[in-house]
């Protein structure tokens, strides 16, 4: 639906999806100048999916769908009263989130991935079962407190069918690019970040099956160019390497990219051989060229390991792209001007920024979960960008002025920006989590 919304929508609409533009999805009054532009084409899509009489309507959900999502689960509660409609996703992972949803609209909430819990629900519905006892499902009426679990995870991704992209409208969208997926979860912890806490472990498929998915997209869609959706392409360096050299051996013609993590093993050999296969980028989240912010991030790396890799992938011929974060707890000036002196002396290996942020504290991340240890404070309800240190070194003004010196920096460089988060409706109430 939200292609075909893009689709419909004239060249100075099409501004809505630009990431800067979050705010106009966000609860308030420019969502409603959202939804009353796109009303026909929300009737239009809940019309056709009521000509299909489901007996369940599913959306995945995260922070910047939400209020869209609503509003179509609405018009087809309207329309489908006896359908169940049920969310999932990481948007719905948390008890307090899922709080706030609970109205006449939503039946449901899927915790977890949905391969466990829909076939189970829609076999206790079509077959007379009580579909509130559904491993991973949450009734909407009942208490609301499960949270993400390692039981609720499916064991073996190989044994997932290779996803269906047929009904999809592939001629509107601005890319034949298709996406991948190697793994789920991230084997990292880092401080900042939820991930790890909503997909609690860390699986992948074979390589062998990764390269079937592979060709049955290239003889169904003439796929060519894929992106990995994965948090970390290298989690498992030596998977990614197997995959790349039975690409190289079958012939396979490609072109992937995904993101990756800062790892000793990315070896010249290993990226070698990725190049050959058809790696064209790696996005690397390094976020700080400073050791004492890269530290209490816990990366797991420090930043002569950071420009060591990043040279290899360099030399390799891979273009090097990085997500930066300015304004982390403990960072000062000081390890500010390390990452931009990093930058400046490094600009020939990197080839673009692909996301610039000022620090937020994600829901459930370590920053939320015990924010005594890193000296912060919290205040409700915007506490996601509005948080500050105990000592008043670092607000939320201090971050936008090094986020600016930051973006200031990219441009002086020639550094391509993909995204910048500035975060700025903090306080007028319709802030959303994250972008």
């Amino acid at each position: 639906m939200n292609i075909e919304c893009f689709a419909k929508c004239g060249e100075y609409l099409k501004t809505w999806w630009e990431p800067e533009n979050l705010k106009y999805w966000s609860p308030g009054d420019r969502f409603k100048e959202v939804s009353a532009f796109l009303l026909p084409q929300i009737e239009a899509f809940v019309d056709d999916i009521a000509k299909k009489r489901p007996i369940v309507v599913g959306f995945s959900v995260n922070e910047s769908n939400l209020p869209f999502t609503n509003r179509v689960a609405e018009r087809i509660r309207e329309k489908l009263p006896m359908a169940k409609v049920i969310y999932g996703g990481a948007g719905i992972a948390w008890p307090e989130e899922r709080r706030k949803l609970v109205s006449e609209a939503v039946d449901g909430f899927v915790i977890g991935e949905g391969e466990v819990a829909l076939p189970s629900l829609l076999d206790a519905l079509m077959n007379g079962g009580v579909w509130e006892d559904v491993p991973g499902l949450e009734w909407a009426g009942g208490p609301i407190e499960k949270e993400p679990s390692k039981d609720l995870l499916i064991p073996s991704l190989d044994a997932l069918p290779t996803p269906d992209f047929s009904d999809f409208p592939l001629g509107l969208y601005q890319t034949r690019q298709l996406p991948l997926e190697f793994g789920r979860g991230c084997p990292n912890r880092c401080t900042f970040c939820n991930d790890p806490k909503i997909m609690p472990k860390y699986r992948f498929k074979s390589p062998e099956r990764m390269l079937e998915d592979v060709k049955h997209y290239k003889q169904l869609y003439g796929g060519h160019d894929f992106q990995f959706n994965d948090l970390l392409i290298n989690a498992h360096v030596e998977n990614l390497r197997r995959f790349a050299e039975l690409v190289v051996r079958d012939g396979v013609r490609m072109a992937y990219s995904g993101q990756a993590i800062i790892n000793k093993r990315l070896t010249d050999e290993t990226l070698a051989v990725l190049k050959q296969s058809g790696c064209t980028s790696l996005v690397f989240g390094v976020e700080s060229f400073s050791d004492k912010v890269l530290d209490s991030m816990k990366k797991g790396y420090d930043s002569t390991m950071a420009r060591t890799v990043i040279e290899r992938v360099h030399r390799a011929g891979i273009k090097v792209i990085v997500n930066l974060i300015v304004g982390f707890p403990g960072e000062t000036e000081l390890e500010l001007n390390e990452t931009m002196e990093f930058l400046r002396a490094h600009r020939h290996m990197i080839d673009s920024v692909s996301a610039l942020s000022a620090c937020i504290v994600t829901p459930q991340c370590d920053l939320e979960r015990h924010p005594e240890k890193y000296g912060i404070v919290l205040p409700k309800p915007e506490h996601w960008c509005q948080w500050y240190t105990e000592d008043g070194a670092n607000t939320y003004d201090v971050r936008q002025k090094r986020l600016y010196k930051m973006i200031a920096l990219c441009d002086e460089l020639g550094l391509m920006r993909g995204m910048t988060n500035r975060y700025l409706e903090m306080v007028d109430g319709r802030a959303v989590a994250q972008a």
